[in-house]
């Protein structure tokens, strides 16, 4: 994984990687500033400093996540194993809007 730090004028900087920190397809960002990352039977959630805080553990193979629901607290995560499926889990915290 690689991150950029972000300009005041919105451009962004060079990029640095972030030793020992998987890459995933898919993230989420919560209100709080976790980062919610894809990658095998689980979606990773990282503290803003890239802490590992918390797992979701899933049978298959997780793809995608995004939140929704009326409050956005809803996180919805997509797998691919044997068959597509698609999960939800409520959390206590809602996403960063789009």
């Amino acid at each position: 994984m690689v991150q950029y730090p972000l300009n005041a004028d919105g451009s962004v900087g060079g990029g640095s990687p972030v030793n020992g920190m998987p890459g995933g397809d898919g993230m989420g960002m919560d209100c709080a500033g976790n980062i919610y990352m894809t990658g095998g039977n689980a979606v990773v959630v990282y503290s803003p400093d890239m802490t590992e805080i918390d797992s979701i553990d899933l049978p298959e193979n997780s793809t995608n996540v995004a939140f929704g629901g009326p409050e956005r607290k809803t996180l919805f995560i997509t797998t691919l194993g044997n068959t597509a499926r698609a999960y939800s889990i409520e959390l206590n915290v809602p996403g960063k809007p789009y």
